[in-house]
């Protein structure tokens, strides 16, 4: 479990809450849950906490696959040629 706590240049609490549901190589499924719904919140804890969004442009990097292993850059790259555009997904 984790917890991302910042405040934002408003001076404006912001709380995230998460769980690694799942590991892999070079990405992590998470659940996430959030106490306060600011502007960005989940992609700069996630950032902040090492697991970035994948895909994330700003937070993320798209073009950075220098801390995945060698042998999984060609895949993550081809990931992140299909996907187009972050991976954060919400349910229920």
């Amino acid at each position: 479990r984790g917890r991302g706590h910042d405040r934002h240049h408003r001076g404006r609490q912001a709380v995230t809450h998460f769980r690694v549901e799942r590991s892999f190589p070079f990405l992590s499924l998470l659940d996430v849950t959030l106490e306060t719904g600011r502007q960005n919140q989940i992609r700069v804890h996630m950032h902040h906490a090492g697991h970035p969004v994948f895909g994330d442009p700003i937070y993320g990097g798209r073009n950075r696959v220098g801390n995945i292993p060698p042998e999984h850059r060609g895949l993550c790259m081809e990931l992140l040629g299909l996907v187009g555009r972050q991976c954060l997904h919400a349910r229920e």
